[in-house]
């Protein structure tokens, strides 16, 4: 190994092992989190906080697209406005972009002659001074197009379900461009996160849940699929939600600071995705804790089998067709790992 791939090695991993941040004073604080296909670089200052949306795929030689979001602090709205107008007074520059802060997308371009695998993002003043100034991780430099010839439908993976307010990705050829693209759910215009050459991130919206369509455009092509976008069920602590049944007597879950719960009236319709039964109660508590801070809706349900004793099933949404069921079974499949065994049952 060469001294100059030793050199890029160390600063590798002096990157990935903690993005730190240079500051000018200490009134200035920043830090990469990296989440899912994206990093998320805020920047907080002395009039709040800048959120710059990043993809993951910063490859030297491409474009990208991104969204900023401010938060800026004070006792009461004209406090927020005034230093809301202090953070729109930032720059942000990144490999020779330089970003104005403020609310909504932005597309900027990663020099192909960037050969290190790290570069720094900064915040400067309206003065031009930086700030601060953190690491973020560079990929592979690209020279070429990634796709060869045009476009078509079957290129693009729309992904089937989604949480209400979560981050849900679509894969597949973009341009980095986000002037190109546009994004609908249930009919209506929505905005995305940030998209890269091989895929893109949106928020999904937190008013329009259940089944609906999805549908993206990027230049000229239109893909349009089904789209169950479920909402995010909140479980006060200690207490899981639970279904009755007929064959079963079963009942919500004592929770461990005493407060006691009543069975819920029987559901006589829909289905539910079964992740899987335990003996221990414990055990399906920590289970369905685990997936709900995922923002998986996850349930317990006490079961008295006769013969069988007492089981503790988590289960994870209520739906109201089969379909659905099934789709959002194989989504949790290809997303998360160790539901290989999970199967569709009715939601009695």
């Amino acid at each position: 190994m060469g001294c100059k791939s030793k050199s890029h090695l160390i600063f590798l991993v002096s990157v990935l092992l903690s993005f730190r941040a240079f500051a000018s004073e200490g009134k200035f604080s920043a830090k990469v989190e990296p989440i899912w296909g994206l990093y998320i670089v805020r920047f907080d200052t002395p009039d709040g906080r800048i959120k710059v949306f990043l993809p993951k795929e910063l490859n030297p030689g491409t474009k990208v697209s991104g969204i900023m979001e401010l938060e800026p602090i004070g006792k009461d709205d004209i406090e927020r406005e005034r230093r809301k107008e202090k953070l729109n007074s930032y720059v942000v520059e990144l490999g020779g972009n330089k970003l104005q802060v403020v609310d909504g997308n932005f597309k900027l371009s990663i020099p192909s002659e960037l050969e290190a695998v790290a570069a720094y993002i900064s915040l400067k003043d309206e003065n031009k001074v930086e700030q601060i100034r953190v690491v973020i991780p560079l990929g592979k430099r690209v020279e070429t197009n990634l796709v060869k010839g045009p476009l078509e439908q079957w290129m693009y993976k729309l992904p089937a379900v989604g949480y209400a307010g979560k981050l849900v990705e679509i894969e597949g050829p973009f341009d980095g461009d986000f002037e190109t693209t546009r994004l609908k759910v249930g009919g209506r215009e929505i905005n995305w996160v940030v998209e890269s050459t091989t895929r893109l991130f949106f928020r999904s919206p937190i008013d329009i849940t259940g089944s609906t369509q999805l549908e993206l455009r990027e230049g000229d092509i239109v893909i349009k699929r089904r789209f169950s976008n479920l909402p995010v069920v909140k479980v006060r602590k200690g207490v899981e939600k639970g279904q009755g049944s007929k064959q079963e007597d079963s009942t919500l879950i004592e929770s461990k600071s005493g407060v006691s719960t009543k069975p819920l009236p029987l559901n006589k319709g829909g289905y539910t995705v079964q992740i899987a039964s335990f003996r221990k109660e414990d055990e399906a508590l920590e289970l369905a804790k685990s997936l709900r801070a995922k923002g998986i809706p996850a349930f317990v349900r006490q079961a008295r089998i006769k013969g069988k004793g007492t089981w503790y099933r988590v289960r994870v949404g209520e739906f109201k067709t089969l379909e659905e069921a099934r789709s959002y079974g194989q989504y949790l499949k290809e997303h998360e790992r160790g539901f290989e065994f999970l199967f569709v049952t009715i939601n009695d």
